[in-house]
């Protein structure tokens, strides 16, 4: 079954757990990427053009998913897919998620870096695009340098598929 109808029957099972944000359009994610100078890989792409960024929020309220004051605290504390412009906020250092010098850490690397998740524990994931043919997930865990990140999923498929099968958990500690 295709890893993003998965997630579609997920989200509509899940009601108003579910966070995740309408899609983006073709032309949003052509500037999106102009922007970051690369091009999405065809699962990645897809995955946006269905949910621009959000979330599987199972442990709350039905109270506090109703509330549009929640929705910050409850992306804080959940494994929180970022939207497209959250993505090129924080790989240039602006937004409340910055944590790393993602242009600085690929020019010493020669890495294509991008980060995708800021996870419940308050760290962020992060895609490795630099083999087009294989896109590695990282925990980019904020006191370690690069070398040190984990490879917590060997594509952004089977990221996915742990976050549908576990309700929006993810295992985030290499």
């Amino acid at each position: 079954m295709n890893i993003l109808i998965k997630l579609k029957e997920k989200a509509a099972e899940l009601g108003s757990a579910n966070l995740f944000n309408p899609g983006a359009s073709a032309v949003e994610i052509a500037s999106f990427e102009k922007e970051m100078g690369l091009e999405l890989p065809a699962l990645l792409k897809a995955f946006y053009m269905q949910n621009n960024g959000g979330c599987f929020a199972v442990d709350w309220s039905e109270e506090d998913l109703e509330d549009p004051e929640m929705k910050a605290d409850i992306a804080w504390n959940a494994n929180y897919f970022l939207t497209l412009e959250e993505i090129i906020d924080t790989y240039n250092m602006q937004g409340p998620l910055r944590s790393f010098e993602y242009p600085s850490l690929e020019q010493k690397t020669g890495r294509r870096l991008i980060p995708i998740i800021h996870s419940d524990q308050q760290e962020m994931i992060v895609l490795d695009l630099t083999d087009p043919e294989k896109t590695l997930i990282l925990d980019a865990f904020h006191e370690y340098s690069l070398e040190q990140w984990g490879e917590l999923y060997q594509s952004f498929e089977a990221l996915l598929e742990e976050y549908i099968s576990n309700d929006g958990m993810l295992d985030a500690e290499a």
